[in-house]
């Protein structure tokens, strides 16, 4: 599907997944395909929460995660306004 994709992608989405253990407070539900499509294509996320104190956008009783993301290229990601 992104073989003949722009030099500019954004990907953004709920992935129901995360990529590393301290995006979530409950099941550490690891996304292998997501890792190798962000790895693959080089993407970079693009929300940069304060690393001390976490932030999460899905809640349940059982715990919190982050699944709700927003990747893009570097060169997208340099020209970026704002935090």
């Amino acid at each position: 599907m992104l073989r003949t994709a722009p030099a500019n992608i954004i990907l953004g989405g709920d992935f129901n997944c995360v990529l590393q253990k301290t995006d979530t407070t409950g099941h550490y539900n690891y996304g292998r395909a997501l890792a190798e499509l962000v790895h693959g294509f080089t993407l970079k996320g693009t929300w940069q929460a304060d690393p001390a104190r976490g932030v999460y956008t899905h809640y349940t009783p059982t715990g919190a995660s982050r699944i709700d993301r927003i990747y893009t290229f570097h060169e997208l990601f340099a020209r970026k306004i704002g935090v």
